[in-house]
């Protein structure tokens, strides 16, 4: 795997050059994906349906359908929203935001209306979690936590033990959770944090994301590539190797074992062992991944810098950018199936004819297949890629027009298990 990512990363750089010859446009195109380029901060699942994501300028965007199709919410604020919880397994209806100003929202009706519950001059929340339609905690600037048990009618504020900004927090049952933050901070309660204590994190980074699978197994991530790991709720954390120097910005595990780290340059890692080895994902964007919510060990999404959305259901073997139309107009969809065996669809669409040149290159940057290269008329279309005689592996799709390029990847397996 790191052989083929090493090529990956290759093959991005010659590509770059290449399609900047050929287009003027600077390489790799980068669609701003439905319906908006706000960037996006974090997003929350309530079930495998339903999941809403927010960012700047209170951005709150909505799916009903797994994020095939994002809609735009309106969140009744313009300042930035930096955390998105939706009690887990609800029908979805009820969601809390929390952002600068000390705001924080929530919607009692899938978001069609969006109320504020409350504001902190001079502080942002930059987290809140919740386990239930009643009980959820906000973590923000200068330690504050807020508390709350009558979903949102009234807060209180708790007592933290400290002054460093915590910048996230995750509780695996109403009374037990874990705060982290700045200078490597961490906060842990049972009580519901009727008290908090400190924890002892051995590094003074900034720690960016937290996550438990249970009240005992749990990681946190940071600045400079740190992971940490605990499995007694926090009596010990110790480091774990993550391969990068990237920033890392948020954590998802769904199990005891197997997680999701996003972060800077689009940085993707996973591991099926509790963070014992994290290998590093092929990530469509280059854009910092600032947010990520897994609904089972298989499905998940990212969100990031300019309106990024990821998805996957192939537990991050691929990931696919949701994207628009832009007033340019062409548009390179992700192929299906992806995975595949031996042949697979690559379908685009163009918003008016133009002469279209569709190549298909292999991890060292060597073209393998020429699909289109003609004038196609406006419209959807569709080719059909056979490559039986090629090895198993990920391949770039690449769509130029005189106006812009698109590129995709793809992942060639020799079994369905693979």
């Amino acid at each position: 795997m790191k052989h083929l990512l090493s090529h990956f990363i290759l093959l991005s750089i010659a590509l770059l050059a290449l399609t900047a010859s050929a287009s003027g446009q600077g390489g790799w195109f980068w669609q701003n994906p439905l319906p908006q380029g706000n960037m996006l901060w974090s997003v929350s699942f309530a079930n495998a349906m339903r999941g809403t994501a927010v960012g700047d300028s209170g951005t709150i965007l909505h799916t009903t359908d797994a994020g095939t199709h994002w809609t735009k919410q309106k969140s009744g604020t313009k300042y930035t929203l930096c955390g998105v919880s939706l009690p887990p397994q609800g029908k979805g209806d009820v969601g809390f935001a929390v952002g600068q100003e000390g705001t924080i929202l929530r919607t009692i009706d899938g978001g069609a209306t969006w109320n504020k519950q409350f504001g902190v001059q001079h502080i942002v929340f930059f987290a809140v979690c919740f386990t239930d339609t009643s009980t959820g905690t906000v973590v923000g600037l200068n330690g504050r936590i807020y508390r709350t048990t009558d979903g949102g009618n009234t807060w209180s504020e708790q007592a933290s033990g400290g002054y460093n900004t915590l910048r996230s927090v995750c509780f695996t049952d109403a009374n037990t959770g874990t705060a982290v933050g700045e200078l490597g901070a961490i906060r842990r309660t049972s009580n519901g944090g009727a008290s908090w204590t400190k924890q002892t994190s051995g590094t003074e980074v900034q720690l960016q994301g937290v996550s438990f699978s249970d009240a005992t197994h749990g990681t946190a991530v940071g600045e400079a590539g740190t992971i940490l790991r605990t499995t007694d709720g926090g009596l010990n954390w110790r480091s774990q190797s993550s391969g990068t120097t990237a920033w890392l910005t948020a954590v998802h595990f769904t199990d005891a074992n197997s997680a999701t780290i996003v972060g800077g340059n689009g940085m993707i890692l996973h591991t099926t062992d509790g963070g014992e080895h994290w290998t590093v994902q092929v990530s469509p964007t280059t854009n910092t991944l600032r947010g990520v919510c897994f609904t089972d060990a298989h499905t998940g999404t990212a969100v990031g810098d300019d309106g990024t959305i990821l998805r996957t259901t192939t537990g991050g073997v691929t990931w696919v950018e949701d994207v628009r139309a832009l007033p340019t107009q062409i548009h390179l969809k992700q192929n299906y199936p992806n995975p595949f065996i031996s042949v697979t669809s690559i379908p685009f669409t163009l918003s008016e004819p133009y002469f279209v040149s569709l190549k298909i290159y292999d991890l060292l940057g060597k073209e393998v297949a020429v699909l289109v290269r003609e004038y196609r008329c406006a419209g959807s279309h569709s080719e059909t890629w056979d490559a039986s005689g090629l090895p198993p592996g990920v391949y770039v799709s690449i769509l130029r027009t005189s106006r812009r390029t698109e590129s995709r990847t793809m992942v060639r397996t020799s079994s369905p298990d693979r």
